[in-house]
């Protein structure tokens, strides 16, 4: 009996084990490489979280960087240098915005970031022709390990 409870109590432990850990966050709108991070999992967090569109948060290196509070362990997801492909940006006549999802991937980790952007006209101030600049309204991202 003991060892049929083992057995059990093992196969558990590796059923949990062999479960794959992901997180979804949503980012503020922002205009540097860094968006103040707004909920992980689907729960607001405190402030001093963010999501760099840069390999860090000290660095313009380009990449992806991740501060987030927790992961599936209660640990922070701190994870630096990702890389990242970026998506196309795609406009949707229905809402106005343009959208763009990038796939990123660092440490075992990977997955997909949405953000949507509007555009305003300008003008150039050293050529003094138009230039269209985007601007974010934020995003959502999901990381799976």
């Amino acid at each position: 009996m003991r060892l049929v409870t083992l057995l059990f109590a093992l196969s558990i432990a590796s059923a949990v084990s062999a479960q794959t850990a992901s997180t979804t966050f949503t980012f503020a709108p922002h205009s540097g490489a860094c968006a103040v991070a707004l909920t992980q999992d689907g729960a607001a967090i405190g402030s001093g979280w963010y999501i760099c569109f840069q390999g860090s948060a000290f660095t313009n290196a380009y990449g992806f960087s991740v501060y987030l509070p927790s992961d599936e362990a209660s640990y922070y997801l701190i994870l630096e240098g990702c890389g990242m492909v970026q998506g196309s940006l795609v406009f949707k006549s229905t809402t106005g915005l343009w959208n763009q999802q990038d796939s990123v991937a660092c440490a075992g980790w990977s997955g997909t970031v949405h953000e949507s952007f509007y555009t305003t006209t300008v003008i150039n101030q050293h050529t003094h022709k138009p230039q269209i600049v985007y601007h974010s309204v934020g995003g959502s991202g999901r990381l799976t390990q």
